[in-house]
């Protein structure tokens, strides 16, 4: 095997560069989160970052097809020319959308913990699935969608 100078410093160099390949994405998958989350939560930017970091760590695949929608968005604004002037607000709705879903899906898994669950009746368990069809976050029509300052 012929050894080649500078190799150990070659490999050296696509680690360090696989490695911020790497941080680079899981940043770019974070950036998707951290404005929900700072305007929802009302805390401060390092908590904010860190929620957003350990959102991203519990669910990369939701994450990714979060990423995938944002791509698709930007390629539609580049292609019909009049979504350029709708992505923005397309792209904060949906990633309103996306934080809204993980704050629901934790806050139904710590009721789900705060009640024991071999302990829990029908009528508890009843409870805590039929409170999303009492939401009116989730339940809008489209008369919500024009008039949204109306009840």
């Amino acid at each position: 095997v012929v050894e080649v100078p500078g190799s150990e410093s070659a490999r050296l160099g696509y680690a360090i560069s696989a490695l911020a390949l790497w941080c680079l994405l899981f940043v770019a998958l974070m950036a998707m989160l951290v404005m929900p989350a700072l305007v929802q939560k009302k805390e401060g930017v390092f908590p904010t970052l860190k929620l957003a970091a350990l959102l991203v760590m519990d669910n990369p695949i939701f994450c990714l097809g979060l990423a995938v929608q944002f791509v698709v968005i930007a390629g539609l604004s580049m292609i019909v020319p009049i979504l350029v002037f709708l992505s923005c607000s397309i792209a904060v709705v949906l990633s309103s959308s996306a934080y809204e879903m993980l704050a629901r899906k934790y806050a139904k898994r710590a009721r789900a913990e705060a009640t024991p669950i071999q302990g829990m009746t029908r009528a508890t368990a009843a409870l805590i699935e039929d409170e999303d069809a009492k939401d009116d976050y989730l339940n809008r029509g489209f008369r919500d969608f024009l008039f949204p300052w109306k009840e």
